[in-house]
Protein backbone atom coordinates (compact mmCIF):
# COMPACT_ATOMS: atom_id res chain seq x y z
CA UNK A 1 0.00 0.00 0.00
CA UNK A 2 1.15 3.42 -1.13
CA UNK A 3 2.22 5.65 2.15
CA UNK A 4 0.03 8.87 1.71
CA UNK A 5 1.70 12.35 2.57
CA UNK A 6 0.49 15.43 3.09
CA UNK A 7 2.68 18.54 1.63
CA UNK A 8 2.44 21.91 1.66
CA UNK A 9 4.41 23.92 -0.17
CA UNK A 10 3.91 27.60 -1.33
CA UNK A 11 7.22 28.03 -3.16
CA UNK A 12 7.30 28.06 -7.04
CA UNK A 13 8.79 24.41 -6.39
CA UNK A 14 4.88 23.16 -5.37
CA UNK A 15 4.67 21.21 -8.74
CA UNK A 16 8.15 19.51 -9.20
CA UNK A 17 7.95 18.45 -5.56
CA UNK A 18 4.44 17.03 -5.40
CA UNK A 19 5.54 15.08 -8.72
CA UNK A 20 8.72 13.81 -7.58
CA UNK A 21 6.91 12.43 -4.69
CA UNK A 22 4.54 10.65 -6.80
CA UNK A 23 7.36 9.26 -9.14
CA UNK A 24 8.97 7.60 -5.39
CA UNK A 25 5.43 5.76 -5.06
CA UNK A 26 3.85 8.23 -2.15
CA UNK A 27 -0.03 9.23 -2.39
CA UNK A 28 0.26 12.92 -2.36
CA UNK A 29 -2.09 15.20 -1.18
CA UNK A 30 -0.45 18.39 -2.46
CA UNK A 31 -2.84 21.16 -0.72
CA UNK A 32 -1.72 24.41 -3.16
CA UNK A 33 -1.72 22.06 -6.41
CA UNK A 34 -4.51 24.33 -7.37
CA UNK A 35 -2.24 27.62 -6.39
CA UNK A 36 -4.08 29.54 -4.35
CA UNK A 37 -5.05 33.30 -5.83
CA UNK A 38 -4.61 36.27 -4.04
CA UNK A 39 -6.89 39.01 -5.60
CA UNK A 40 -6.45 42.78 -4.78
CA UNK A 41 -9.96 44.42 -4.68
CA UNK A 42 -10.85 47.96 -3.89
CA UNK A 43 -11.08 47.17 -0.06
CA UNK A 44 -7.62 45.91 0.00
CA UNK A 45 -6.37 48.59 -2.00
CA UNK A 46 -7.60 51.49 0.22
CA UNK A 47 -6.10 49.30 3.35
CA UNK A 48 -2.96 49.41 1.60
CA UNK A 49 -3.66 53.19 1.14
CA UNK A 50 -4.24 53.86 4.88
CA UNK A 51 -1.47 51.90 6.55
CA UNK A 52 0.83 53.02 4.53
CA UNK A 53 -0.08 56.77 4.71
CA UNK A 54 -2.17 56.97 8.87
CA UNK A 55 0.11 53.57 9.74
CA UNK A 56 3.34 54.28 8.35
CA UNK A 57 3.50 50.66 7.42
CA UNK A 58 4.28 49.31 4.01
CA UNK A 59 3.29 45.30 5.48
CA UNK A 60 -0.16 45.44 4.74
CA UNK A 61 -0.91 43.28 1.26
CA UNK A 62 1.62 40.82 2.27
CA UNK A 63 -0.21 40.29 6.25
CA UNK A 64 -3.06 40.15 4.31
CA UNK A 65 -1.93 38.07 1.58
CA UNK A 66 -0.28 34.82 4.46
CA UNK A 67 -4.01 35.84 6.27
CA UNK A 68 -6.30 34.68 3.32
CA UNK A 69 -3.32 31.75 2.27
CA UNK A 70 -3.74 30.31 6.02
CA UNK A 71 -7.77 30.57 5.85
CA UNK A 72 -7.58 28.86 2.53
CA UNK A 73 -5.16 25.93 3.41
CA UNK A 74 -7.25 25.50 6.56
CA UNK A 75 -10.57 25.05 4.49
CA UNK A 76 -8.75 22.34 2.29
CA UNK A 77 -6.64 20.66 5.28
CA UNK A 78 -10.33 20.41 6.76
CA UNK A 79 -11.39 18.08 3.64
CA UNK A 80 -8.90 15.36 4.10
CA UNK A 81 -10.65 12.49 6.29
CA UNK A 82 -8.40 10.39 6.47
CA UNK A 83 -5.04 9.67 8.58
CA UNK A 84 -1.78 9.78 6.44
CA UNK A 85 1.72 8.67 7.45
CA UNK A 86 3.57 11.93 6.60
CA UNK A 87 3.08 15.45 6.44
CA UNK A 88 6.04 17.94 4.93
CA UNK A 89 6.06 21.81 5.24
CA UNK A 90 7.84 23.79 3.53
CA UNK A 91 8.60 26.90 5.66
CA UNK A 92 6.22 26.35 8.07
CA UNK A 93 6.75 29.43 10.02
CA UNK A 94 4.49 31.03 7.13
CA UNK A 95 1.55 29.17 8.54
CA UNK A 96 -1.04 29.55 10.97
CA UNK A 97 -0.68 27.95 14.64
CA UNK A 98 -4.31 26.50 13.95
CA UNK A 99 -3.35 25.08 10.23
CA UNK A 100 0.03 23.40 12.01
CA UNK A 101 -1.81 21.96 14.80
CA UNK A 102 -4.55 20.67 12.19
CA UNK A 103 -1.81 18.86 10.33
CA UNK A 104 -0.37 17.08 13.54
CA UNK A 105 -4.03 15.51 14.00
CA UNK A 106 -3.58 13.71 10.22
CA UNK A 107 -0.34 12.82 10.30
CA UNK A 108 2.07 10.20 12.06
CA UNK A 109 4.93 12.19 11.31
CA UNK A 110 5.20 16.10 11.03
CA UNK A 111 8.14 17.46 9.24
CA UNK A 112 9.12 20.97 8.22
CA UNK A 113 11.60 22.24 5.85
CA UNK A 114 13.40 25.79 6.59
CA UNK A 115 14.61 26.90 3.31
CA UNK A 116 15.34 30.40 4.22
CA UNK A 117 17.94 31.93 6.99
CA UNK A 118 16.99 32.00 10.42
CA UNK A 119 16.17 36.00 10.09
CA UNK A 120 13.43 35.36 7.67
CA UNK A 121 11.72 32.60 9.88
CA UNK A 122 12.78 32.90 13.42
CA UNK A 123 8.58 32.50 14.12
CA UNK A 124 9.08 28.79 13.62
CA UNK A 125 9.34 28.26 17.25
CA UNK A 126 5.67 28.88 17.58
CA UNK A 127 5.26 25.45 16.35
CA UNK A 128 7.60 23.64 18.34
CA UNK A 129 5.19 21.24 20.25
CA UNK A 130 3.82 20.04 16.67
CA UNK A 131 7.04 19.69 14.57
CA UNK A 132 8.70 16.32 14.68
CA UNK A 133 11.58 16.68 12.29
CA UNK A 134 12.89 20.41 11.90
CA UNK A 135 15.63 20.85 8.83
CA UNK A 136 17.75 23.87 8.21
CA UNK A 137 19.96 24.38 5.29
CA UNK A 138 22.14 26.93 7.46
CA UNK A 139 24.43 25.28 9.99
CA UNK A 140 24.01 28.05 12.75
CA UNK A 141 20.26 27.56 13.00
CA UNK A 142 20.94 24.35 14.13
CA UNK A 143 21.79 25.53 17.33
CA UNK A 144 18.79 28.76 17.26
CA UNK A 145 16.54 26.05 16.55
CA UNK A 146 17.84 23.74 19.05
CA UNK A 147 16.10 20.29 20.34
CA UNK A 148 15.28 18.31 16.88
CA UNK A 149 16.87 20.27 14.32
CA UNK A 150 18.47 18.42 11.62
CA UNK A 151 20.57 19.48 8.77
CA UNK A 152 19.55 19.60 5.01
CA UNK A 153 20.74 20.90 1.56
CA UNK A 154 18.02 21.56 -1.60
CA UNK A 155 18.37 18.92 -3.97
CA UNK A 156 18.48 18.20 -7.70
CA UNK A 157 15.52 16.18 -9.61
CA UNK A 158 16.07 13.57 -12.41
CA UNK A 159 14.98 14.08 -16.20
CA UNK A 160 14.71 11.48 -18.68
CA UNK A 161 14.56 13.90 -21.22
CA UNK A 162 17.21 13.84 -24.13
CA UNK A 163 20.33 15.89 -23.85
CA UNK A 164 20.02 19.03 -25.72
CA UNK A 165 22.53 21.24 -27.69
CA UNK A 166 24.67 23.82 -25.98
CA UNK A 167 23.22 27.73 -27.23
CA UNK A 168 24.62 29.78 -24.48
CA UNK A 169 27.97 30.11 -21.86
CA UNK A 170 26.81 31.56 -18.76
CA UNK A 171 22.91 31.93 -17.38
CA UNK A 172 21.06 33.53 -14.89
CA UNK A 173 16.96 33.35 -13.50
CA UNK A 174 16.53 35.14 -10.75
CA UNK A 175 14.61 37.96 -9.05
CA UNK A 176 16.34 41.43 -10.17
CA UNK A 177 17.01 43.29 -6.83
CA UNK A 178 19.36 45.92 -7.19
CA UNK A 179 22.24 44.02 -6.00
CA UNK A 180 21.80 40.73 -8.55
CA UNK A 181 21.05 43.44 -11.49
CA UNK A 182 24.23 45.49 -10.63
CA UNK A 183 26.21 41.75 -10.19
CA UNK A 184 25.08 41.27 -13.06
CA UNK A 185 25.89 43.85 -15.00
CA UNK A 186 29.14 43.65 -14.10
CA UNK A 187 29.10 40.33 -15.55
CA UNK A 188 27.75 41.34 -18.63
CA UNK A 189 30.17 43.93 -19.38
CA UNK A 190 33.57 42.16 -18.54
CA UNK A 191 31.89 38.76 -20.38
CA UNK A 192 28.89 40.10 -22.64
CA UNK A 193 31.30 40.86 -25.70
CA UNK A 194 33.07 37.16 -25.90
CA UNK A 195 30.38 35.05 -24.29
CA UNK A 196 26.79 34.19 -25.02
CA UNK A 197 24.89 35.31 -21.87
CA UNK A 198 21.26 34.37 -21.07
CA UNK A 199 19.25 35.93 -18.42
CA UNK A 200 15.87 35.89 -16.90
CA UNK A 201 14.97 38.43 -14.50
CA UNK A 202 11.62 39.12 -12.87
CA UNK A 203 11.06 42.85 -11.84
CA UNK A 204 7.85 44.37 -10.14
CA UNK A 205 5.40 45.89 -12.34
CA UNK A 206 6.63 49.36 -11.44
CA UNK A 207 9.74 48.80 -13.32
CA UNK A 208 9.72 48.92 -17.24
CA UNK A 209 11.13 45.91 -18.84
CA UNK A 210 14.26 46.39 -20.40
CA UNK A 211 16.84 44.29 -22.03
CA UNK A 212 20.28 44.03 -22.54
CA UNK A 213 21.21 41.53 -25.12
CA UNK A 214 19.78 37.98 -24.47
CA UNK A 215 19.42 39.10 -20.76
CA UNK A 216 15.36 40.14 -20.75
CA UNK A 217 14.10 42.20 -17.44
CA UNK A 218 10.22 41.23 -17.34
CA UNK A 219 7.35 41.09 -14.99
CA UNK A 220 6.72 37.36 -15.55
CA UNK A 221 8.52 34.57 -13.96
CA UNK A 222 9.17 31.32 -15.98
CA UNK A 223 8.22 27.88 -13.82
CA UNK A 224 10.87 25.94 -12.76
CA UNK A 225 10.67 23.21 -15.75
CA UNK A 226 11.16 26.42 -18.25
CA UNK A 227 14.08 27.59 -16.08
CA UNK A 228 15.59 23.61 -16.06
CA UNK A 229 15.20 23.69 -20.12
CA UNK A 230 16.99 26.95 -20.42
CA UNK A 231 19.66 25.94 -18.01
CA UNK A 232 20.30 22.94 -19.83
CA UNK A 233 21.14 24.61 -23.20
CA UNK A 234 23.70 26.41 -20.95
CA UNK A 235 27.54 26.06 -19.77
CA UNK A 236 27.48 27.81 -16.84
CA UNK A 237 25.18 28.85 -14.24
CA UNK A 238 24.91 32.44 -12.35
CA UNK A 239 24.54 31.97 -8.39
CA UNK A 240 23.77 35.97 -6.56
CA UNK A 241 22.50 34.95 -3.13
CA UNK A 242 20.93 37.28 -0.68
CA UNK A 243 22.79 38.70 1.84
CA UNK A 244 21.14 36.66 5.00
CA UNK A 245 21.44 33.54 3.22
CA UNK A 246 24.84 30.97 3.79
CA UNK A 247 22.85 27.84 2.43
CA UNK A 248 23.07 26.99 -1.19
CA UNK A 249 20.27 27.46 -3.43
CA UNK A 250 19.17 24.81 -5.92
CA UNK A 251 21.74 26.17 -8.23
CA UNK A 252 24.53 24.26 -6.86
CA UNK A 253 22.67 21.00 -7.29
CA UNK A 254 21.03 21.67 -10.68
CA UNK A 255 24.74 22.26 -11.51
CA UNK A 256 26.22 19.25 -10.10
CA UNK A 257 23.51 16.77 -11.89
CA UNK A 258 23.61 18.49 -15.14
CA UNK A 259 27.71 18.73 -14.93
CA UNK A 260 27.49 22.94 -15.42
CA UNK A 261 29.69 24.98 -14.39
CA UNK A 262 28.82 27.64 -11.67
CA UNK A 263 29.63 31.63 -10.99
CA UNK A 264 28.87 31.78 -7.17
CA UNK A 265 29.15 34.49 -4.28
CA UNK A 266 28.55 32.12 -1.54
CA UNK A 267 31.52 31.29 -0.42
CA UNK A 268 30.08 28.56 1.94
CA UNK A 269 30.26 26.10 -0.85
CA UNK A 270 34.02 25.42 -0.33
CA UNK A 271 33.12 23.76 2.61
CA UNK A 272 30.67 21.06 0.63
CA UNK A 273 32.27 17.35 -0.58
CA UNK A 274 31.54 18.39 -4.15
CA UNK A 275 33.57 21.60 -4.54
CA UNK A 276 36.18 21.71 -7.32
CA UNK A 277 37.68 24.93 -8.56
CA UNK A 278 37.72 24.38 -11.73
CA UNK A 279 33.85 24.12 -12.21
CA UNK A 280 32.91 26.36 -9.47
CA UNK A 281 34.33 30.23 -9.23
CA UNK A 282 33.86 31.93 -6.19
CA UNK A 283 33.46 36.07 -6.91
CA UNK A 284 32.15 39.46 -5.49
CA UNK A 285 30.99 40.38 -8.79
CA UNK A 286 33.48 43.20 -8.62
CA UNK A 287 36.73 41.14 -8.43
CA UNK A 288 36.68 39.30 -11.71
CA UNK A 289 40.04 38.20 -12.36
CA UNK A 290 40.69 34.64 -13.53
CA UNK A 291 36.60 34.81 -14.94
CA UNK A 292 37.97 33.96 -18.36
CA UNK A 293 40.47 31.38 -17.70
CA UNK A 294 38.10 29.49 -15.14
CA UNK A 295 35.14 29.30 -18.28
CA UNK A 296 37.99 28.01 -20.58
CA UNK A 297 38.81 25.39 -18.32
CA UNK A 298 36.88 21.69 -19.22
CA UNK A 299 34.06 20.51 -16.58
CA UNK A 300 35.85 17.73 -14.04
CA UNK A 301 33.12 15.37 -12.97
CA UNK A 302 32.38 14.30 -9.52
CA UNK A 303 31.97 11.14 -7.56
CA UNK A 304 28.83 9.37 -8.85
CA UNK A 305 28.36 8.51 -4.83
CA UNK A 306 28.26 12.22 -3.63
CA UNK A 307 26.38 13.53 -6.59
CA UNK A 308 23.40 10.70 -5.86
CA UNK A 309 23.66 11.44 -2.34
CA UNK A 310 21.87 15.60 -3.51
CA UNK A 311 19.69 13.86 -5.46
CA UNK A 312 15.27 13.72 -5.10
CA UNK A 313 15.56 9.78 -4.21
CA UNK A 314 17.86 10.18 -1.12
CA UNK A 315 16.70 13.38 0.11
CA UNK A 316 13.06 12.15 0.32
CA UNK A 317 14.20 9.10 2.07
CA UNK A 318 16.36 10.96 4.27
CA UNK A 319 13.95 13.68 5.16
CA UNK A 320 11.18 11.23 6.26
CA UNK A 321 13.71 8.88 7.55
CA UNK A 322 13.02 5.86 5.48
CA UNK A 323 16.01 4.06 4.95
CA UNK A 324 18.31 3.26 3.43
CA UNK A 325 19.85 6.55 2.59
CA UNK A 326 22.62 8.95 2.69
CA UNK A 327 22.57 11.41 5.27
CA UNK A 328 22.72 15.09 4.46
CA UNK A 329 25.08 17.42 6.57
CA UNK A 330 26.22 20.70 6.56
CA UNK A 331 29.99 21.06 6.58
Amino acid sequence: MKKKLILLNEIGLNEIFTEAFRNEGYDVISILEQPFLYKKNIWTKLMNIYNRVILKSNNFYGDDYYKKLNNEVYRRLKKINTEVDYALVFRSDYYSNKNIRLLREKSKMLVSYQYDGWELGNTIVKHKDYLDRVFFFEKDDLTKYGEKALPLTNCFFYSNEPIPSVEFDLFYVGTGTKNRIKNLKNIYNRLGKKYKIKGLITIPEYQKEDKWGEIHFSHKGVSYKQNIALLRTSKCLIDIKFSYHNGLSFRFFEALHYKKKLITNNKSVKKYDFYNANNIFITDFENLEGIEEFLDKPYIEIDDNIVEKYGFKNWSRYVLDQPSYQEITLP
